[in-house]
């Protein structure tokens, strides 16, 4: 017996879907559902040349390295890793180019003075809170 379901036949079957060649394309076909077009198949022809023809070396290789990049952040979320600007970090560089731990307190007192000097040099003033 066929299932009804708002009045609807559901084995009734479907139309089948059927292909026209494009007239304008050699290499296209035009799908359709019944009477509606419902899609189109054609030939991947690629990137146009011109575009192609104005990359360098140099182009190429910055893509692959962005893609490379893409693959390597999305291999560590899925380990579960952090990339290392998403971890938490209390490294400075001071004013005289070392860089230090700025949780440790034995760091901070033989740094605060070089980056206190730097900063009056600067003329950089640390914004007053109001009371």
């Amino acid at each position: 017996m066929a299932s009804r379901v708002g009045g609807l036949r559901f084995d009734a079957g479907m139309p089948e879907l059927t292909r026209r060649r494009y007239k304008e394309r050699a290499d296209c076909w035009q799908i359709y559902f019944d009477d509606v077009q419902a899609g189109t198949i054609a030939k991947r022809t690629g990137a146009p040349i011109e575009f192609l023809s104005n990359r360098t070396e140099a182009d190429f290789q910055e893509w692959r390295d962005a893609r490379d990049w893409t693959a390597r952040k999305y291999a560590m979320w899925a380990a579960g890793e952090r990339l290392p600007s998403q971890k938490r970090n209390s490294l400075m560089r001071c004013s005289c180019g070392e860089v230090f731990d700025s949780h440790k307190l034995e760091n901070n007192l033989i740094h605060v003075p070089h980056i206190t000097k730097a900063h009056k040099a600067n003329e950089i003033r640390r914004q007053q809170t109001a009371e």
